[in-house]
């Protein structure tokens, strides 16, 4: 019986069905349902009569003219899959099942464009997938939960010189496995878990099911039998239900790596070794000027141990006196990305103070700083030595300059008598030819000038004898010393000498100390001009030095001659003082400047008396 199309039409389900549905004779529409309205857009009144290819994509429309004909000719029924075009210009893909009968084609149309999206979706990811795991420098390889090797890339066929034909769906990783490492490190896991753990691949499933993250350095045998260091990275995979339903494992080759830190190593095992063989200090410090290595000779030199010179050690080791303007320099240095040049003085741990030269060079000149290579050398010996040789310096100066004043003194001083014992001789013998009788006189004249002479001579000899003969020296009293020397004094004239001093002691030579005092002493009864002489004299003991006063009540010094009388025959000329050598004054001076490292200075005023003040640190 032949299906009316009227009867269609009038058919319930015809205009209520959420599908499109249509009715076509000869390609062309000749009624279709309201879904199309709700689906494509387009009302059935603009869509009857017109020929259902002016819907079709045209990427379609070939296809769609040979399943058209396939219909007419062989009346079967077809599945096909066509994007259709919407009243907005847009498309959208519709399956249609249809059936020919008395010459009609009917149709029913779903749309399945949200699946086909889904579908081209899942088929890029799928691209973009087999994409990575071919294309990826690093081993992929993904496995069942029970271990079988699922896929195996191109970069694991690489690395390990297998076929993915070869492995996958065959075989677990556990052949590629040091045995020796997997079984400690599966020890290793029994001892944390507390469960036993098998030997292969179960270490992997039993660190995934305690949540343990696995990513570790491993060694894989490569099927030419060779091994290759990987770091792997064991990661499960778990379905919507959270459980495990497989395993990935990402890896890269190190082998590279791993010589670079051989090579790295065997580089720092040399430069520490030639460093430690280093007579010189040396550290490195980073970009904040913290100290991060220090050689052996610079833990010497400082007397810190390695771990003490780690972090910033300056403050622990440069002098108080300097520590200031050390740190200040250091800091403007890192600041400026300047080099470091200082010579200074460090304490050791000893409190030994030594001199050392400073240099820090950049080890990049550019930014960013790497920090700082440092070189401390010991000049201690240098500076002492130069310090000695300053000192000898300025001693022979002093000295030729003596040496010449001496000569010229000597020479000088010495004519005198000299002259004086000729005109005697020739006075003797003029008045032995004449019969006179003033030899006898001239002969005591003669003996004066000779033993003023000699008295010339002896004080010569005592002012060249300091400083070239070691002295003893010994605990003394000074009080006492002062006080013996005043008893057994002679003077030609009355003197009252008083000694205001306190009992202190020191170390030191008491003949050098009685000569100071002897001379002082004397000089002042010798030249005072008053009838009664008057000496006091005054001595301390404070903050480790001697402080003396010797003080007279005599005519005084002019103050141009305050340095002048400590020189050598240096005398002020006073008619009453026949027998002054003037030497003793610069045997004073000599003995405190040059034995005792003191100073010695005149306050005098004229005639009110003079006061000899010095002084000398104690050797106590």
């Amino acid at each position: 019986m032949e299906l009316e199309l009227d009867t269609l039409i009038e058919a319930e389900f015809f205009n209520l069905s959420s599908d499109l549905m249509i009715v076509m004779k000869k390609g062309r529409l000749m009624q279709v349902n309201t879904a199309w309205k709700q689906i494509l857009g387009w009302t059935p009144e603009e869509v009857k009569g017109r020929q259902l290819i002016d819907f079709i994509h045209p990427d379609d429309v070939e296809m769609a003219l040979h399943v058209g004909k396939a219909i007419h000719k062989a009346g079967i029924d077809i599945y096909v899959e066509n994007k259709y075009l919407t009243k907005d210009g847009s498309y959208k893909w519709i399956s249609w099942k249809t059936f020919a009968k008395s010459g009609l084609v009917l149709g029913v149309g779903k749309e399945i464009t949200h699946d086909k999206e889904k579908d081209a979706h899942y088929r890029k990811i799928d691209n973009y997938r087999n994409s990575l795991l071919e294309n990826a420098r690093y081993l992929i390889i993904s496995l069942e939960k029970n271990g079988i090797i699922r896929t195996f890339n191109r970069a694991a066929e690489s690395m390990l010189g297998y076929r993915a034909i070869d492995v996958a769906e065959k075989i677990t990783p556990t052949l590629f496995f040091n045995k020796s490492e997997l079984q400690e490190r599966s020890r290793e896991l029994e001892a944390k878990i507390g469960q036993p753990v098998n030997y292969g691949f179960d270490y992997f499933l039993k660190s995934a099911q305690h949540n343990f993250a696995n990513e570790q350095e491993w060694l894989w045998r490569r099927k030419d039998g060779t091994q290759v260091p990987l770091h792997l990275s064991v990661s499960p995979v778990r379905d919507e239900h959270n459980e495990i339903s497989g395993f990935l494992i990402i890896g890269s080759d190190i082998s590279q790596k791993r010589a670079a830190q051989k090579r790295l190593k065997d580089s720092e095992t040399i430069f520490k070794a030639m460093n430690d063989a280093s007579p010189l200090g040396i550290f490195l410090t980073d970009a904040n000027g913290e100290c991060i290595y220090s050689n052996r000779a610079f833990q010497s030199l400082t007397g810190l141990d390695l771990s003490e010179t780690f972090g910033f050690f300056w403050n622990k080791i440069v002098h108080e006196e300097e520590k200031s303007e050390m740190l200040q320099l250091w800091d403007a240095a890192i600041a400026s990305h300047t080099n470091f040049q200082k010579k200074i003085r460090l304490v050791s741990s000893s409190n030994t103070i030594k001199w050392v030269d400073v240099n820090a060079a950049l080890i990049n000149e550019h930014e960013p700083s790497l920090g700082y290579v440092g070189i401390v050398v010991d000049i201690t010996k240098e500076i002492e030595s130069k310090r000695e040789l300053e000192g000898t310096l300025i001693t022979l100066e002093k000295s030729n300059k003596a040496l010449d004043n001496f000569a010229y003194v000597v020479s000088h001083d010495l004519k005198a008598p000299l002259k004086s014992i000729a005109a005697m001789i020739n006075f003797i013998e003029d008045d032995l030819k004449a019969g006179g009788n003033n030899a006898s006189e001239y002969v005591k004249l003669l003996m004066g000038r000779v033993c003023k002479m000699a008295e010339i001579i002896e004080g010569v000899l005592d002012f060249s004898r300091i400083g070239h003969h070691a002295v003893r020296k010994e605990f003394i009293n000074v009080k006492q010393l002062v006080t013996d020397q005043v008893e057994f004094l002679t003077v030609e004239k009355p003197a009252d000498i008083r000694i205001e001093m306190e009992e202190f002691e020191i170390i030191e030579s008491k003949i050098l100390l009685t000569q100071i005092f002897s001379n002082l002493i004397s000089n002042a009864v010798k030249y005072n001009d008053k009838e009664k002489c008057k000496i006091t004299i005054r001595g301390k003991l404070s903050e480790g030095h001697c402080y003396f006063e010797v003080e007279d009540n005599g005519p005084g010094i002019p103050e141009e001659f305050h340095e002048r009388v400590f020189g050598l025959f240096a005398t002020l000329r006073d008619e009453r003082v026949k027998d002054s050598t003037g030497i003793g004054l610069a045997i004073v001076k000599k003995i405190i400047e040059e034995e005792l490292n003191g100073s010695i200075r005149i306050q005098s005023k004229m005639g009110l008396g003079t006061i000899f003040i010095f002084s000398w640190e104690t050797r106590m």
